[in-house]
């Protein structure tokens, strides 16, 4: 940490909390911080879907859809992301993969593939790329789970 009041560099902190170079109290600067939450590396790329693409980023997942009359593109941190749900696509089925940002936590999860559509935050696949969504998914869901302060 640096003094407030000199700049100067503390590398440890000495028992009276006051700054080694100048002499300044620091008692009442230092704060308690709090350690930051570690998510999982994420798998970043784009997942493409019917209507639109899947990015997972650095720090965000993005939802981007291209519907006939309208575009939508939703951004979410990985820490305010409150649920994950996801359906694998079986047979003839689409499958589904749906995330909800905290400010969003009062909507229900998807649960059906046609729900999926009109959901902003909610994506929709063919079953043959359940297998590439899964992953993604289960990524999504550690992050929720960070997120929201569930231990595994």
């Amino acid at each position: 940490m640096n003094c407030p009041y000199c700049d100067s560099r503390i590398g440890v902190l000495p028992d009276n909390r006051s700054c080694p170079h100048c002499g300044a109290p620091l008692a009442t600067v230092i704060q308690e911080q709090k350690p930051q939450r570690q998510f999982p590396v994420p798998p970043v790329g784009k997942y493409l879907y019917g209507d639109g693409y899947l990015e997972i980023g650095y720090d965000s997942v993005t939802i981007y859809k291209k519907q006939i009359f309208r575009k939508t593109k939703r951004t979410i941190p990985f820490s305010q992301i409150a649920g994950v749900s996801f359906g694998d696509g079986q047979n003839d089925a689409s499958g589904f993969l749906c995330v909800r940002h905290r400010q969003a936590a009062h909507l229900p999860l998807v649960t059906r593939a046609i729900d999926a559509v009109p959901d902003d935050t909610s994506v929709y696949f063919f079953a043959r790329r359940s297998p590439e969504f899964y992953p993604v998914y289960m990524f999504l869901k550690k992050c929720a789970d960070i997120a929201n302060g569930v231990s595994e």
